[in-house]
């Protein structure tokens, strides 16, 4: 097979481990915004880098460009033609179009209001805990470790044992944030019941919102449970979940405490990780 060659970005990407600190400020921003780079000037990026103009003048000449203004042509006309490319694989298509239909059955059934009550309860909530059993505990730590990062008290639990014991001593000033696929998991279903109890909020993402878990949480969000997808070799039952984290993690991050906290994080890991 032919070797490809990399693009701006996916050189950004190989050889972020190797740039110096100012470096990975400017590789981290084009990165994550490829578009909005394309509507700077050099001044404009300078200033978000928190980097001088001429450090960005020498890293894009680093990666092949010969200016600001170069790199930034280069890297329209590869968001462009990524944008463009069409696969000729059965097998990428196939999967392409299954996580498409996912995401958008999932986005279909989306309530603006149900996602600001949910935001709004993490946010006065004392402590959050997420629960998830089998592969919903992945999205579970997943979401659990996102909200920690925010500076919010936030606690995972994937052991059903922990999860009854946690029921018992939390209380209305909590939130218990809940993943199931199925919404019929019988353990997990018996803890959220014993939380309610104790009056704490409880928030569900389930794939069905006929289940028993649905109807009894404060608030439901439907993420389509991709086993019903038609197509019995691939099923990933987080995508959908994780659509719907993500949303609610960008609805946080609107919020300039958390926002700064994560970028704290973010830059603690990255000084650590790129020494």
């Amino acid at each position: 097979m032919a070797e490809r060659e990399l693009t701006i970005l996916g050189k950004m990407e190989a050889e972020l481990p190797h740039y110096s600190r100012q470096e990975r400020k400017i590789a981290m921003q084009v990165i994550q915004n490829p578009n909005a780079i394309e509507k700077m000037n050099i001044k404009d990026l300078a200033k978000i880098t928190g980097v001088g103009s001429a450090t960005i003048t020498r890293f894009v000449r680093k990666i092949g460009c010969a200016d600001f203004a170069s790199f930034k042509l280069q890297l329209a006309i590869e968001e462009n033609a990524k944008n463009q490319v069409a696969h000729q694989s059965p097998t990428l298509n196939n999967v392409s179009e299954v996580y498409v239909d996912v995401l958008q059955s999932t986005w279909n059934e989306l309530d603006p209001e149900e996602i600001e009550k949910v935001v709004d309860l993490i946010k006065r909530a004392r402590r959050i805990y997420t629960y998830g059993l089998g592969s919903s505990g992945y999205s579970a730590l997943e979401m659990g470790q996102r909200l920690t990062r925010m500076g919010l008290a936030a606690f995972a639990t994937v052991d059903s044992h922990m999860m009854f014991i946690n029921a018992e001593v939390i209380n209305e000033t909590d939130l218990l944030l809940v993943l199931s696929s199925s919404g019929e998991t019988d353990e997990l279903n018996e803890a959220v019941a014993l939380a309610k109890q104790q009056g704490v909020p409880t928030v569900a993402i389930v794939g069905d919102q006929e289940s028993h878990l649905a109807k009894m949480v404060t608030v439901s969000i439907q993420a389509k449970n991709s086993s019903v997808v038609n197509n019995q070799r691939f099923v990933n039952s987080q995508f959908s979940a994780m659509f719907v984290l993500d949303i609610l993690t960008t609805e946080l991050l609107k919020d300039d405490r958390y926002n700064q906290r994560m970028n704290k994080t973010i830059q603690l890991v990255l000084n650590r990780k790129y020494k």
